[in-house]
């Protein structure tokens, strides 16, 4: 176990940027308690978080204050079924004085349409996105999984998995200016369940030449699970951020954070090309997309924040995501990574 904390108290943040008091590009100074343990099999963190704003337009009644934030995961150390059985558990819990709005349109940011201490602002969903809620909003989320890898004589791999998650909410939202537009305001109890099966199948074919090895391997992966259930009711304050990449092509919820919660069937095909030199390190390529099968696409509904939408995950076929990475050595490695799609006339480049 390892536990600390750290805190700051400034009066004016100016003074910091001044005489430069903190490292540069540091936008926030953060407060915080916390309880640490990494384990052969588990892994636990809860911290308790202050955010002083730095920039000049940050508004600090509009930062929240984080008590606590909680993640645990734990694998079994025995086999189930031959499989690996695990579950993973997140609370969080926070307060904000004042909702914090972001324009979408050109003309709401040239208006100061978004913000809420400005008596001309317009708060609606045309013009702006409820980044942060008024009040207090608390989640308790878990998920258990099993997964298992059978390789049959001919060297496929096939890898079955099963995960149940439920999420529990509560949300005290102010009644704020602009506020009811986007959520209901007051006591707001939300529950939800989501059932997950799926089969992933990997076929590496693998070349053995004087100079190295060569690995090349399709992949193909395929999600059922029922539609998101609370999409627009359930607060998104961890969710946010949304990158379609390599990274998630083969992830069972694309999404990062847990306040939303990927729904409907999806298959993810790719294609990965390894190359290791005999003392020059190893190149390796990766190419794929996505599809939405059945049931409603999360990523084509943004909810309050437009969480999704533009993503590369909110049409039927997703866009194509790359990647090439090259290590010479084990200090550097060189990595690209694209997203784009064709339009059937030209390739454009997405990201």
């Amino acid at each position: 176990w390892s536990y600390g904390w750290s805190g700051a108290v400034v009066t004016d943040n100016t003074f910091i940027q001044d005489y430069r008091a903190l490292n540069p590009g540091d936008t926030a100074i953060v407060s915080q308690a916390y309880l640490f343990r990494r384990g052969g099999r588990s892994y636990f963190d809860a911290r308790l978080l202050h955010f002083y704003g730095l920039s000049p337009i940050d508004i600090q009644k509009q930062l929240p204050v984080v008590h606590p934030l909680i993640d645990y995961k734990y694998v079994f150390d025995r086999p189930v079924f031959g499989g690996e059985l695990g579950f993973n558990v997140n609370v969080l819990s926070l307060s904000r004085q004042q909702a914090d709005f972001d324009p979408v349109t050109q003309a709401a940011l040239n208006g100061d349409l978004c913000n809420s201490n400005n008596p001309a602002a317009t708060l609606n969903r045309a013009n702006c996105l409820l980044r942060g809620i008024p009040g207090t909003y608390s989640r308790a989320a878990a998920e258990v999984y099993w997964k298992r890898t059978f390789v049959d004589p001919y060297g496929q791999m096939f890898t079955p998995c099963v995960q149940v998650r439920g999420d529990l909410a509560q949300a005290s939202i102010s009644n704020q200016p602009g506020g009811s537009n986007y959520l209901p305001t007051g006591e707001n109890s939300l529950f939800r369940a989501m059932p997950t099966i799926g089969l992933e199948y990997r076929y590496p074919f693998i070349n053995v030449q004087s100079w190295g090895t060569q690995t090349f391997e399709p992949i193909a992966q395929i999600i059922a699970r029922p539609n998101e259930t609370g999409a627009g009711r359930f607060i998104n304050e961890g969710s946010q951020s949304l990158t379609f990449d390599d990274s998630n092509l083969f992830r069972v919820d694309k999404y990062t954070g847990w306040d939303r919660a990927e729904g409907g069937g999806r298959a993810n095909v790719g294609v990965q090309y390894t190359a290791q030199f005999n003392q020059a390190g190893y190149l390796n390529a990766l190419f794929g997309q996505s599809y939405h099968l059945f049931g409603e696409n999360s990523f084509a509904y943004g909810g309050v924040t437009n969480t999704g939408l533009q993503s590369g995950l909110d049409t039927r076929a997703s866009d194509y995501v790359a990647r090439v990475t090259y290590q010479p050595n084990s200090i550097y490695a060189f990595t690209s990574r694209a997203r784009f799609r064709w339009d059937g006339r030209d390739i454009v480049l997405a990201s």
